[in-house]
């Protein structure tokens, strides 16, 4: 409970002082950078006030709607904890982020291609971490037709998903120490690697735990029709 309340004074005063520092920022504040970290898109300085809301509305959806309507109570009693630190880390990212915009705004030298990569590693490691703590459920982790088919499947997933994670996080922080171009292609192929890597696992898993030439399908039908000859 002391945590919760020590988060929510933290969204609450980060909020109020985005309004507050609105006063003091140019009319327009940057909103993008391209690959090479240069600034391409500005908007009006109060979307970035309205923006401050952005950690609050996360945090409410993913950490306290999501885990009310998932069907499977029983698994969010289990990685409670564990889901809980990786929304909060997802959902106070964007903190920093909005007042290094401000300061960018204000003309503070801010490599902000380094930032992301640093903030979104972050995310990854953490979530890679506590990964093969997630429960059998339909609204977090790594939701394949074979894990939500399979508990089995969905453990197996998650134990080679948590890696995969923490790899690319990795990625993500060592690209700060290499050129732009090289890191951004780095930070690429792990992803076009990693992801469907743990997609085709997942079905691979699932396979192998089917004896061969037998589908669910074929086993519902087969316990329908055992039934139907009984009486």
């Amino acid at each position: 409970m002391k945590k919760k309340v020590v988060l929510y004074t933290v969204f609450t005063v980060h909020i109020v002082m985005a309004f507050v520092a609105l006063r003091f920022l140019p009319d327009e504040v940057p909103f993008h950078w391209n690959w090479k970290g240069e600034i391409d898109q500005w908007v009006p300085a109060r979307y970035l006030a309205w923006m401050s809301l952005l950690p609050v509305v996360l945090y409410f959806f993913l950490g306290i709607i999501v885990p009310r309507i998932d069907p499977k109570h029983e698994s969010w009693k289990i990685h409670g904890r564990a889901y809980g630190i990786v929304i909060t880390v997802i959902s106070c990212m964007f903190i920093p982020l909005h007042w290094l915009i401000a300061a960018i705004s204000l003309g503070v030298p801010v490599r902000m291609d380094i930032v992301i990569r640093l903030l979104v590693g972050a995310v990854f490691l953490v979530s890679g971490n506590y990964m093969s703590k997630f429960r059998h459920n339909y609204f977090c982790g790594i939701r394949t037709p074979w894990t939500l088919a399979s508990e089995s499947v969905w453990r197996k997933t998650h134990r080679r998903g948590a890696v995969v994670f923490i790899v690319m996080g990795l990625l993500m922080v060592v690209g700060i120490c290499i050129p732009n171009r090289l890191a951004g292609a780095l930070v690429s192929l792990s992803g076009i690697a990693g992801i469907p890597y743990i997609v085709i696992y997942s079905w691979i898993v699932y396979r192998n735990e089917k004896p061969a030439g037998i589908t669910q399908t074929d086993e519902t039908g087969a316990s329908g029709s055992a039934e139907g000859d009984k009486v």
